[in-house]
């Protein structure tokens, strides 16, 4: 009898940014006058000087695959005969950086078992482990990281320095890193082919560069809106998002923040990069959408995804409702046929924003309430985060007309949305733990990271969670949100924001925080209508 062996293929996509330095051209022009008896027998010689600052980035292979057979214990292997090497080239003086950087970190099954995407996640983050204890130990089974020196393996993060010089050291001369990926899995892992995406990011410029430097410096220009110049929210790239400094703690002082267009509609946004690497709008998205305005390629996150070619998408309905937040019913707002809608509420006069506003109750609980914003003694500037902005449905959020959610996988990202071009919702990976299908969000991550919860799968808040989350830097509001009967409940109360991943039992998935006590994700049918934050892509 003959036993066929099992393989499980690993398959690393490696996805090659190469980007440059700005090229500063220096002219110098410099002339020499000599009169004889007249000044019309001048003699003048000019010369120029020209220097320019260069930056490459190389791979010696775009793709990386390992096979592998599984054992009962666990079987380990590695591509430490074959690494990957990454050659950077400069002759800027004030050195390089080079970024490794993925969407996921885990290797993610190509195609689905029953609906959905089985994972082999990175190794735990509590450091570097040898291959030998990679091999050996129990908790390394059904993981897999990566390595510079063959040696010693670390997770895989969303945004890692691998390699850099400084002004001292550079030369012009070529600096190499040899990059090794290893796995370990047990035949609990479905066969099949896993693979990830990881983007090479190389910067010659200061890393701890502002917008307006990074902005400048990638070419683009500012528009003038009410007598003020600001930088375009579709010309945020990941390369200008690498540029900008990452902030040295979870203080307001450090983080890097700035005002940005959408040219949409020429509403003005608030951006910061964030401890997670990313950068964010903290304040919520007021785009309205109608008919009568098609949102396209250029402007719009549509056909930006891998796979997706959506050039434009305009709404089949009059998808804009204004309603006074004092009214618990939204005119005109039933759901129907998946149609997207979005509303604006307003205080008691339509020309009164709303603010969600975090504001200590009776017994010194952090929350917010719909309220006059510069009555609490905030500033002008502080009250523009609190805008509550727009109620999406998720038809609207995906940019689709009678958007039928379960044509997609269990975990899979839906590709577009109604973020401005260069930007997308914010998502999260599906991990399988004891046989069910759990969410690890990008916005769990963020809380994570600041101090609000103990870990990306916590289901309550730390001491203090609750004021972290609502204030300075992330400015996540409790604007509440509209339910599936068009009723617009829980300002106040409840911050819903939605992301573009599939649940398991058809539904969206939308992160949700409260007041006084926390919960990640839960079911959002695409009949209710949320919150939406963008995130740089």
């Amino acid at each position: 009898m003959h036993t066929k062996s099992r393989k499980t293929n690993i398959k690393l996509l490696l996805l090659t940014f190469i980007v440059f330095a700005a090229f500063y051209i220096i002219s110098v022009t410099s002339s020499k006058t000599a009169f004889a008896t007249d000044p019309t027998d001048a003699d003048t010689a000019n010369f120029t000087v020209t220097s320019t600052r260069t930056l490459t980035l190389s791979l010696s292979n775009t793709n990386v695959s390992l096979n592998l057979t599984p054992s009962a214990t666990g079987e380990f292997s590695s591509t430490a005969s074959n690494p990957l090497t990454i050659t950077v080239s400069t002759n800027n003086d004030t050195g390089f950086n080079l970024n490794m950087t993925t969407t996921t970190t885990n290797l993610t099954r190509t195609t689905p078992l029953s609906g959905s995407f089985p994972v082999i996640e990175t190794l735990g983050s509590s450091g570097s482990i040898t291959a030998t204890e990679f091999a050996e130990s129990a908790s390394t089974t059904n993981k897999w990281g990566y390595s510079l020196d063959g040696t010693n393996f670390n997770p895989v993060t969303t945004s890692k320095s691998i390699l850099s010089r400084t002004t001292a050291d550079i030369d012009g001369s070529p600096t190499t890193a040899n990059l090794t990926f290893g796995v370990k899995l047990n035949n609990s892992i479905p066969q099949g082919d896993y693979k990830t995406t990881l983007n090479f990011i190389a910067t010659a410029y200061p890393i701890d560069a502002t917008f307006d430097n990074a902005f400048s410096i990638a070419g683009k220009h500012t528009v003038t809106y009410n007598d003020k110049e600001y930088y375009r929210m579709q010309d945020m790239s990941p390369w200008i998002c690498s540029m900008v400094a990452s902030p040295a703690d979870t203080t307001e002082e450090t983080t890097e923040t700035t005002q940005l267009i959408d040219i949409r509609d020429n509403k003005v946004y608030w951006v910061a990069k964030l401890l997670d690497g990313n950068c964010w709008m903290t304040q919520n998205l007021d785009l309205d959408l109608s008919p009568n305005i098609t949102l396209t390629h250029e402007d719009t996150d549509l056909g930006w995804a891998t796979g997706s070619n959506r050039q434009s998408w305009r709404t089949n309905r009059n998808a804009t409702s204004q309603f006074s937040y004092t009214s618990s019913t939204v005119p005109g707002w039933a759901y129907t046929n998946g149609a997207p809608v979005s509303a604006s509420i307003y205080g008691n006069t339509t020309s009164d924003a709303v603010y969600a506003v975090p504001v200590l109750d009776s017994n010194s609980n952090f929350v917010s309430s719909l309220q006059s914003c510069t009555a609490t003694g905030l500033t002008s500037q502080q009250c523009e985060h609190y805008e509550v902005g727009n109620y999406y449905n998720f038809p609207a959020i995906a940019a689709q007309n009678n958007f039928n959610v379960h044509n997609y996988a269990i975990g899979q990202e839906i590709p577009d949305s109604i973020c401005p071009a260069g930007w997308k919702l914010p998502s999260g990976t599906a991990v399988q733990q004891n046989g069910e299908t759990v969410f690890y969000s990008d916005y769990n991550n963020l809380y994570t990271l600041y101090g609000a919860i103990s870990d990306p799968f916590s289901s309550e808040y730390l001491p203090n969670g609750a004021r972290i989350i609502q204030t300075a830097p992330l400015y996540f509001i409790l604007a509440g949100d509209i339910n599936g009967q068009s009723e617009f409940v829980q300002a106040g109360v409840i911050g819903t924001y939605f992301a573009a991943l599939k649940n398991k039992d058809g539904s969206i998935m939308t992160s949700v925080f409260y007041a006084k006590t926390f919960s990640d994700w839960i079911a959002s049918t695409p009949a209710s209508s949320s919150s939406v934050r963008c995130i740089a892509r």
